[in-house]
């Protein structure tokens, strides 16, 4: 009787706990991605689409909001972080950390959609407030004053400070996927909003512009093939007019020639 006693207090405090990352870190592992990360493709011709990319926390998928609680806060991916390491405001974990305070404080909005979900599962300091919008009371929840995901709980500092290396996915012991929910981010900003980082605003003008992302003249970017009156390094253009053949490509890019 004892033993079952402390089996259901545990069944009841785990998942309110810290150590909820017991429960969701296996289901995680199991519906973690096996193949190479790849973006999710996104249909424009769908005219019933209001907003793309995830402008609230509900437009996460399921496996996205189980990173959340797999979280086990060990820090590794924020270490490995080359944004973070080079004084970026981003920091993986806390990132994930914030979500997943952020879902569990609006979850009975999200949870509103399964009624056998019970409204007091999300209850917090804010009392009976959340249980409006978990039993569909649209004037209740409306009057909630919660954060927007996308400014108060995550800057648009962090967002713009990933690189997309996937180095702390790389690191998390849980396979948790950062990189996708921050593009899913950055696609809500650009392409529902229409807001972009200056940085990368001013780039994409001058590749647009250019050809290249600093806006330099399109016509010097071969100047580099005429240092040395020695050495002549053809095109493609020009070897396959000469009717030449080669064996190696040397694609040089815009850092290269310039």
């Amino acid at each position: 009787c004892v033993h079952l006693l402390i089996l259901l207090t545990f069944l009841v405090y785990v998942p309110q706990s810290k150590h909820a990352h017991l429960i969701a870190a296996p289901i995680n592992v199991f519906f973690s991605r096996l193949s190479r990360p790849k973006l999710s493709k996104i249909d424009f011709e769908d005219e019933t689409q209001e907003a793309f990319g995830v402008g609230k926390i509900e437009d996460f998928t399921q496996k996205q909001l189980i990173d959340l609680y797999a979280c086990v806060e060990c820090g590794r991916c924020t270490s490995m972080c080359p944004a973070t390491g080079t004084g970026k405001m981003l920091s993986p974990m806390d990132l994930i950390l914030k979500l997943r305070d952020h879902l569990t404080e609006k979850g009975a909005a999200v949870t509103s959609r399964a009624p056998w979900v019970p409204t007091f599962a999300f209850k917090n300091t804010r009392g009976n407030q959340l249980a409006f919008a978990a039993q569909g009371v649209q004037e209740q929840a409306a009057a909630l004053e919660m954060p927007s995901l996308i400014g108060d709980v995550i800057t648009e500092e962090e967002i713009w400070a990933c690189t997309t290396c996937r180095n702390c996915e790389d690191q998390c012991p849980v396979m948790n996927e950062h990189v996708d929910k921050i593009i899913d981010l950055r696609r809500y900003l650009v392409l529902t909003e229409g807001r972009m980082n200056p940085d990368a605003q001013r780039a994409m003008t001058n590749i647009e512009r250019q050809g290249n992302p600093w806006g330099l003249n399109r016509k010097e970017k071969e100047n580099w093939r005429e240092l040395r009156d020695d050495v002549h390094i053809p095109t493609v253009k020009e070897a396959k007019k000469a009717g030449e053949e080669f064996e190696y490509l040397f694609w040089v890019g815009s850092m290269g020639a310039f």
